[in-house]
């Protein structure tokens, strides 16, 4: 049977303050990372620079993980339709490439331009821009 150290009343106080830092700093993922990431450094034998950067990575990861999550929400796109999911061969109107360029490049978005789609009801229309939505959030 092997023991489990109890964290000493220092160890407790360090950790409050720790995780008080970073309430303050608004960095809830190293709080509540720091000490599994500690000890994962500790076993693995990296130095502090190399801890440092794991929970700062952590933070980052994510961060970006909720702004994507965050644009989403505010850009009120339908359901999750993907360009992916688009069959471009059943529309031969529509050029694959052109969709594709919109969707990496937001150029378009910086000079205050819109993106509008025109055509009878049911050829993708509202995929296709959701698709287009979808990929620029997600960068």
């Amino acid at each position: 049977m092997t023991r489990t150290k109890t964290p000493s009343p220092a160890a407790c106080l360090h950790e409050q303050t720790v995780r008080h830092h970073c309430r303050a700093l608004k960095m809830p993922t190293v709080a509540g990372q720091f000490e599994t990431l500690a000890q994962a450094a500790i076993r693995e034998g990296h130095g502090h620079v190399q801890y440092l950067d794991a929970l700062l990575t952590a933070e980052i990861e994510e961060r970006e993980r909720k702004g994507v999550v965050r644009r989403i929400q505010e850009a009120h796109l339908p359901r999750v339709k993907t360009l992916a999911e688009f069959d471009f061969a059943a529309v031969a109107s529509v050029s694959k490439a052109h969709i594709m360029a919109l969707a990496e490049a937001d150029s378009w978005i910086a000079q205050g331009h819109n993106l509008l789609a025109f055509g009878p009801p049911g050829v993708g229309k509202t995929h296709l821009l959701a698709g287009v939505g979808h990929a620029l959030v997600d960068r």
